[in-house]
């Protein structure tokens, strides 16, 4: 199970600035919600004891919107991130990670999913673990692959088709009590590195695949969506009308 949950949601969300002028993009309209009303339904269930979300870009809209009714009850921490405009999703999880404890889930607050992915995440025992897709290939998607015994090697955006096992969900298990905390060790080594204020989360994953094994919980053939753009938004609500939470 997990304890905490860890929400990435400081970007400016360019792509769709029709829509986040604003607003942060984890509260575009999506099925009569937000991308964040619905991944917060998926997630209460499973009765975490802090929902960490970190915001940037129009943070205040963001805590106001936490507010209503609708979330009465949950236990969220909002953390800001005042350099989002020049950081990327390390800098915000780097931030969140101070705080956090426990088994974390990690999440991107601009994909959606089937709601069978978050209960697979969040059932698997492995302290660190992806979600992978082992149908997809995506040149705008991180890859993973994988040793012989199943446990990843890398995660890039670069990897081929012929490297990757399938891409990852930009969804993962992360425990900050593995290892009696070595792992903080590792990223403040990784921080204190030339250029890091725009690496990805995803980045600092692949450098502790060196001394630390990611497992993968494998969710070919669920629905999952990373949206960007406002066509990918009507793409995807349109799939997930047909589907549940």
């Amino acid at each position: 199970m997990i304890d905490e949950i860890l929400i990435l949601a400081a970007g400016l969300g360019s792509r769709m600035a029709a829509i986040t002028h604003d607003r942060p993009k984890c509260m575009a309209p999506f099925q009569g919600g937000t991308f964040l009303s619905r991944l917060l339904q998926q997630l209460s269930p499973h009765r975490p004891r802090r929902i960490h979300i970190v915001g940037g870009y129009q943070v205040e809209a963001l805590r106001r919107y936490l507010e209503n009714a609708e979330f009465a009850g949950l236990p969220f921490n909002v953390i800001t991130n005042s350099e989002f405009a020049r950081t990327n999703s390390l800098a915000s999880c780097a931030l969140a990670l101070a705080e956090a404890r426990g088994q974390l889930l990690v999440l991107n607050s601009d994909v959606v999913y089937d709601a069978e992915v978050i209960r697979r995440m969040v059932t698997h025992s492995a302290p660190f673990a992806f979600a992978l897709d082992r149908s997809c290939y995506s040149e705008e998607s991180e890859k993973i692959a994988l040793r012989g015994d199943g446990l990843a090697v890398q995660i890039a955006k670069t990897l081929t088709a012929a490297e990757a096992a399938g891409c990852s969900l930009d969804l993962y298990r992360f425990n900050t009590e593995s290892d009696d905390g070595a792992w903080r060790g590792m990223l403040a080594n990784f921080l204190a590195r030339p250029n890091t204020s725009r690496r990805l989360f995803e980045d600092f994953i692949d450098f502790t695949l060196i001394a630390r094994p990611w497992e993968c919980v494998d969710v070919s053939g669920l629905e999952w969506y990373e949206i960007d753009t406002v066509e990918e938004l009507k793409e995807a609500e349109a799939l997930f009308n047909q589907l549940k939470l």
